[in-house]
């Protein structure tokens, strides 16, 4: 992950003049991007296991809840009314469902974007103090490609099918039981919701570069 160790630092560091007040800053900046990597990579751990997990059990939910809702002809002689009408309000919040959800995870990944760029300014303060690249953080040699990641953006497309199918569902559903008004409330609704996980999306990919760049403005500042 673009670590050093201490021992290879200050063999690195020997001869210098100031020697004994590099070692100290140089201790720091290693403690900060060993934690920084340590936190990224739980964050990361984190949610590659709560997206598929989420997912799985939204869906599962859903499908049963069109197979016992009103999109679908339910065996009243064995589901009574309030079941069904239990399954369709599920069925009308649960684009609702899905942003609370997606909210929750773009926030998280916007974190560790955060440190990413945090640890990007930390490694190059490491290489400054020796006057070469010695560390070539992932999140440098990645952040070009953060846009082109096929599978990313293969995930991100179905995210947004399954908004535009369920939000069909709940303004179908809105319409039959409500009349055409609230029909247009509900699909009003999952438009909004879809423009701001679009905004929250895109506050995730700036916040590498808006933590780097203000730390670097910051110890600008300070050194001036």
């Amino acid at each position: 992950m673009g670590t050093i160790s201490k021992g290879d630092a200050e063999l690195r560091l020997s001869g210098n003049g100031d020697e004994q007040m590099n070692k100290l800053h140089l201790d720091i900046l290693i403690g900060e991007s060993t934690r920084a990597a340590k936190a990224i990579d739980d964050m990361v751990s984190n949610q590659n296991k709560l997206l598929p997990t989420g997912f799985a059990l939204m869906t599962t939910g859903y499908a049963y809840a069109l197979n016992y809702g009103g999109t679908i002809k339910a065996d009243i002689g064995t589901i009574n009314a309030t079941a069904i009408n239990n399954m369709n309000n599920l069925i009308i919040m649960f684009p609702l469902i899905i942003f609370v959800f997606m909210v929750y995870y773009l926030d998280v990944a916007a974190e560790y974007y955060s440190m990413g760029g945090y640890k990007k300014f930390v490694d190059e303060r490491i290489n400054k103090i020796f006057e070469d690249n010695l560390l070539l953080p992932w999140e440098t040699m990645i952040a070009p490609k953060r846009h082109k990641d096929i599978m990313r953006i293969f995930v991100e497309i179905m995210i947004l099918l399954i908004i535009a199918y369920t939000s069909y569902n709940s303004y179908s559903l809105v319409r039959n039981k409500y009349g055409q008004s609230y029909g247009y409330l509900a699909i009003s609704l999952s438009i909004v919701i879809i423009l701001i996980l679009g905004c929250c999306h895109l506050h995730k990919y700036r916040s590498f570069d808006k933590i780097y760049e203000l730390l670097k403005d910051k110890h600008k500042t300070n050194s001036e």
